[in-house]
Parts: C-alpha cells; structure tokens; sequence
C-alpha cells in the first residue's frame, strides 16, 4: 500500500524526490547573520568600551614591587662597589649590610708566629632603603624608628665599629616644631659633616636632644629601641647622642629605581674597562 511504500523510503512517495533534513546550528553559528559576520559583536563592544571598573586600591601592589626592585638594584649596586676585604649581608642588621673585615684579622695576618693576636672591632655599615613619596622629617615615624634601631644596634654590638645609612626618595621637610634654622635633618647632617664650629657644634646637639626628647614613642617602634635613644637624649652630656650622629647619615632625595640601574650599567662600563685593561 502507499503508507506501507512511504515508511519503506522514510514517510515519501517513492516517486518523490528526497528532501534534505534541516541540520542543526553549532553556538558558533547561531549569531550570525546570512554574511556569516557575528551579530551582538558591536554591540558587545560598544557596551564594554562604556563599562567603567572600580577597582580596591588595597589591590594595588604597584608601591610595594617598586620598593622590592629598588632594593634589589641597590643590592647589586653596592656589590658591584664592594672593596677587597668587604661582602654584602642582607636582611641581617638592615635591609643590606655591608660588612668590612675586622681589623684584628688584617692586622693578625701580618704578625709573625708566636706573637698575641690583636682583636680589635668588625666594620658593619648598615643600610635601611626606603621608597617613600611624601617629604621625610624627623618627626617621621621613619625617622624616629632609625635613630632609634641604630641605638639598640649600638647597645647590642659594642664589638662591632658600625654606621647606619638610611637612603630614600623622599626629600627633607621641614619640622613645625623645630627651633633651630633649617630642618633638624639638615642640622644633623651638618654635624655629622663637621660644618660647625665646637660652640655652634655643642648648641645644634643641644637642640636635637630636646627636639627628641619631646617626640612620642611611634607605635612601630620597640620598646627596648625606644628605650635606647631615651636613655642617649637623655645623657648627663652630649657624648652618646654625638657619637650616634656622626655615625648616622640621612641619605635623602635618592634617585629611584631607575637611576639606580643606570648607576649600575655604568658601574659595569667602569669593570669591564678595568678588566680589559688588566688583560
């Protein structure tokens, strides 16, 4: 029968012609036009460019990476600058130390067998680097908190023959409450420099203790650190702050990481000309 016939040949009269079967869109497919171009995709697009993303500035590293390869460049700076008898020791004292080896060893190196070994204090510079963007003064938090780990380190390391050298970005602010001329910064590197007369030299001390002793401990600071810078402004005389004046250097207005590399390429130049002259 005919029913029977179109079941045989897939519901068509034998006679038919064979219909082709719809095939299904892929997703891919299904968005585009007869041209074959994807439909929403300007549409899409113009919808995006117009879409503003607010995004938390606590996810901002940008500050933190900048400060990492600042450290790093000088880390290989200082290296590259390193004398015969000096190596570098990181995240020790400081952020890099710079370590000087003992006198007693140099000296006892050229003693003749039998004689007593001479032992005399280790050189140790300690460095603290700092990438900061607003003006540095000693009422900073920062400030107070090196004056006040160099003395603890001083405390700690009467072996030892140290100097500490905080180098930043920053440059100097002035002090609302400073009453000498200038900022105390710029006074203490005057000390340290001997750019004073022994009276003026006695008065600029003078005024840096009061100024210390009228700052309030910082919270990041130590108890046992802040200790130790009390009981230096607050000597009987001038002797311990002096001392940890002249060995302190406030290494401000560093050029940034940048600088630092250019610093580095050309003391690479300078090695390899040396080099090639010894050759």
């Amino acid at each position: 029968t005919r029913s029977q016939a179109e079941r045989a040949v897939g519901g068509r009269h034998p006679g038919e012609p064979r219909k082709e079967r719809p095939r299904e869109l892929t997703s891919a497919e299904a968005g585009r036009g007869p041209d074959r171009q994807p439909l929403c995709s300007g549409i899409l697009l113009s919808i995006v460019s117009t879409m503003h993303f607010r995004a938390n500035p606590g996810n901002d590293a940008y500050a933190t990476i900048r400060g990492f390869v600042f450290q790093a460049n000088l880390t290989v700076l200082q290296w590259l600058n390193l004398s015969k008898n000096e190596h570098l020791e990181l995240e020790c004292g400081e952020d890099i130390d710079v370590v000087g080896k003992a006198v007693g060893d140099v000296i006892n190196q050229t003693l003749a067998p039998g004689e007593p070994p001479v032992e005399l204090a280790g050189v140790r510079e300690l460095e603290q680097l700092k990438v900061r963007a607003a003006n540095l003064t000693m009422k900073s938090e920062e400030a107070l908190q090196v004056i006040a780990r160099f003395c603890e380190h001083q405390k700690l390391n009467p072996q030892w023959i140290l100097s500490f050298r905080y180098v930043t970005t920053a440059e100097r602010g002035v002090e609302r409450d400073w009453a000498g001329s200038g900022s105390a910064i710029a006074t203490w590197e005057a000390i340290r420099l001997h750019k004073y007369g022994e009276a003026e030299e006695a008065a600029a001390v003078g005024l840096l203790a009061a100024f210390l002793r009228s700052c309030s401990q910082p919270e990041k600071v130590l108890k046992s650190s802040w200790d130790c810078l009390r009981s230096v402004v607050e000597a009987e005389n001038s002797g311990p702050l002096l001392n940890i004046i002249r060995r302190l250097e406030w290494s401000t207005g560093h050029g940034d990481y940048l600088k630092v590399r250019a610093d580095i390429k050309e003391a690479l130049a300078a090695l390899d000309n040396s080099l090639s002259r010894a050759e």
